[in-house]
């Protein structure tokens, strides 16, 4: 897929240098200002690397929206929507999130088992989840998942308590 993109990038910008990598690479090289770093991504989805300035190091594997994404908009989103389903969100939270996005189980499943891009949909409620950040309910999902990812993606690295750690993407 890498040689694919860079063959487009090179046909439209043809006298600059296109390098096509992962989203690691571009997080740690936004994030790095001369000293190593934990370089950390939530956005639609999480992950991290330690970055020293020329190599990026991958600890752990992304598990992506099914099995991981701690922290993510994925993740809050998945949250929501299966309080949401199982009627467990407090009642104001309910009632606007009825009201928003006029879902049900039958487009709920349909989104998120029969279309593309379950993630995209789930991250979606994101925006939501930042509405309502000061409400108990939600700043309790919100820190579930960013605890959740500070022990599983950042604790991993053993540098991790000597160097910055810094963030990029949508939910950061």
């Amino acid at each position: 897929m890498k040689s694919i993109v860079k063959k487009a990038l090179d046909l439209v910008f043809v006298h600059a240098k296109n390098c096509v990598g992962h989203d690691l690479d571009a997080a740690a090289f936004a994030l790095f200002y001369g000293e190593p770093l934990v370089a950390c991504i939530l956005g639609t989805g999480s992950n991290s690397c330690y970055f020293d300035g020329g190599k990026v190091r991958e600890e752990l594997p992304s598990l992506a929206y099914v099995l991981g994404d701690e922290g993510s908009a994925s993740y809050i989103g998945k949250k929501l929507v299966s309080d949401f389903l199982y009627k467990r969100m407090p009642e104001e939270l309910y009632n606007d999130f009825k009201k928003n996005f006029k879902l049900d189980k039958n487009k709920i499943f349909d989104a998120v088992y029969n279309k593309p891009n379950a993630n995209v949909f789930l991250g979606s409620f994101g925006p939501f989840a930042g509405k309502h950040a000061q409400h108990p309910y939600v700043r309790e999902i919100i820190l579930e998942g960013f605890l959740k990812f500070i022990h599983i993606h950042v604790a991993c690295f053993p540098e991790a308590k000597d160097v910055q750690i810094s963030f990029v993407g949508a939910v950061a």
